[in-house]
């Protein structure tokens, strides 16, 4: 099995051709030529305690020692010396799979198809870790017509490899969707906490078990907020979470959410999910001379009192972990930010913060106090590039440290500011939606 990579070189090129050829570390280089290639075989070591190991060069359309001046005058002689000036690219081989001498071969084999035409490349096997490797360098500048090298996708990379690989009876690397998922989501799911990925799981397992067609099933998802795309058109199919901008490829979340096996859930599905009332829900009739009490409008007197109603209905308070299926669709999306509302709900209870106009006016203080801190830090600093004693130049460095971390310090405060501005609108628009439902579900009941 081979694993490919390939990355845009935009430094100088003779470090990277020096890595991957490794003179500093040779000795006893044995020199032979075969098939117009040069072979340079070179035995060096680590440190004295370590096998001695050796690896492969060789060039193709150039000779390796003097790849990098080969290189510069192909594009000295287009006008081409800017931009990507060369492409990086390895191939790596599981341990014990092949032998020094075939993992080289595969190596050139895989360079001539790519680039051989038109491109110079060096191609070097690396012998020192057990998962025998191929660097490969290719001049972003073909020899023959000036053009810029195009083959350099790393899909197209790994698609030679795995047919090079195939006609020399090795295994290749299985065609799966790659990660989308960051470490620190990969931590929290681990941990049981919820991240995007668990709660679009739990709608998609609860719109299905509702469904016994595709259009349920999108009604299903839109009624708890998501944005779907479901075109059989599309090779797959994504949801997009509730304030959330980048959608979801529900083929991320597992073999049960392909496109193919979720339409074979649905159809699996009885019509007996579409579960009926047992009584017919009657309308009232509202008279117009009857005197109808009008729902109390939804308030809060303060910005403390609203984080902790929110809190409340979130879970948090009191301490416990909360389903996020038992949730207002409004609400999930905000356990995962569980831990900026309680950094928001602390700094409100602190600073005994109760309106809107009271963090306005925390915020302007904090902001002018940051202009303050910021003018006197710049003529410390113009102090300091004067000729001063050492012990005085020491009291200075001292001062712009303090005063560095107490401009970090209010920054961090009027962001926390915006913040909560910002969030507050948010919640109370969710908090007035959720209780409209409320009060429709608590009227049809009735």
């Amino acid at each position: 099995m081979a694993v490919t990579k390939i990355w845009p070189i935009k430094g100088q090129l003779h470090h990277s051709i020096n890595y991957i050829e490794n003179h500093d570390k040779t000795s006893n280089a044995l020199v032979c030529f075969e098939d117009q290639s040069l072979l340079a075989v070179m035995h060096y070591a680590a440190d004295n305690a370590k096998t001695e190991k050796r690896f492969y060069v060789s060039g193709i359309n150039c000779n390796p020692d003097y790849a990098n001046d080969q290189f510069i005058t192909v594009k000295k002689q287009f006008d081409k010396e800017g931009g990507i000036i060369a492409y990086h690219a390895y191939q790596s081989f599981a341990p014990g799979e092949v032998t020094p001498a075939q993992a080289h071969a595969i190596g050139l084999e895989l360079a001539k198809e790519l680039w051989g035409d038109n491109f110079q490349v060096v191609v070097a096997t690396h012998l020192n870790t057990d998962c025998y490797h191929n660097h490969l360098v290719v001049n972003s500048i073909s020899f023959k017509d000036g053009h810029r090298c195009r083959q350099a996708k790393w899909y197209e990379l790994q698609a030679f490899s795995d047919r090079i690989c195939l006609a020399h009876d090795l295994s290749t690397v299985e065609n799966k969707i790659g990660k989308s998922r960051s470490q620190h989501e990969t931590s929290l799911s681990e941990a049981g906490m919820p991240t995007r990925y668990n709660l679009a799981k739990a709608a998609i397992d609860e719109a299905i078990g509702k469904s016994c067609n595709l259009q349920e099933f999108n009604s299903h998802l839109k009624a708890l907020g998501y944005s779907t795309q479901f075109n059989p058109k599309r090779k797959y199919w994504t949801v997009t979470l509730p304030g959330w901008k980048k959608p979801i490829r529900l083929a991320r979340l597992g073999d049960d959410y392909t496109n193919e096996r979720i339409l074979a859930r649905i159809t699996e599905n009885s019509p007996l999910v579409r579960i009926k009332a047992f009584q017919e829900r009657k309308t009232r009739t509202q008279l117009s001379h009857y005197h109808v009490r009008k729902p109390r409008p939804l308030f809060y007197g303060s910005l403390y009192k609203l984080y902790l109603h929110y809190c409340y209905r979130l879970g948090i308070i009191p301490k416990g972990r909360q389903n996020p299926n038992r949730l207002h669709y409004l609400l999930r999306d905000d356990l995962i930010k569980v831990d900026q509302l309680s950094a928001e709900f602390r700094y409100l209870g602190q600073n005994k913060i109760g309106t809107i106009g009271e963090l306005g006016i925390r915020k302007n203080t904090s902001q002018q106090s940051l202009e303050v801190l910021i003018i006197d830090r710049d003529n410390l600093r113009k102090r300091l590039r004067r000729k001063v004693p050492d012990n005085q130049k020491e009291r200075i460095k001292a001062q712009i440290s303090a005063t560095s971390n107490q401009i970090k310090s209010l920054r961090r405060e009027v962001k926390l500011c915006e913040r909560i501005e910002e969030r507050s609108i948010k919640m109370r628009d969710n908090l007035q939606t959720i209780n409209k439902e409320e009060r429709r579900k608590e009227y049809y009941k009735s």
